[in-house]
């Protein structure tokens, strides 16, 4: 699968580039195209809401960011990596 390189966000005083790996571009276009009104953001839109929102370690080396996106609030879920930041999902806010 290929993977998709772009945009960068500052976290723990350094710059790192948002990274889209084929399992979890495929797994955020498939719940994109369900319509339920949960995940109704697209890919370019998600890197938008993540370079906007606050961060917030979930685990180990699992974030959360939330922010807001046409004044809707959005969490995304991102893996921290040396290099990069894995965005795995992105879901309205409850």
């Amino acid at each position: 699968m290929e993977q998709y390189y772009n945009g960068a966000i500052k976290i723990r005083n350094r710059k790192v580039e948002m990274k889209w790996t084929g399992e979890y571009a495929t797994h955020v276009l498939e719940n994109y195209n369900k319509k339920d009104g949960i995940h109704d953001l697209k890919h370019n839109e998600i890197q938008q809401l993540l370079k906007k929102s606050k961060y917030k370690k979930h685990r180990k080396r699992s974030y959360r960011a939330i922010g807001t996106y046409n004044d809707i609030e959005y969490t995304t879920v991102f893996i921290l990596t040396n290099k990069y930041a894995v965005i795995k999902t992105c879901y309205r806010y409850r």
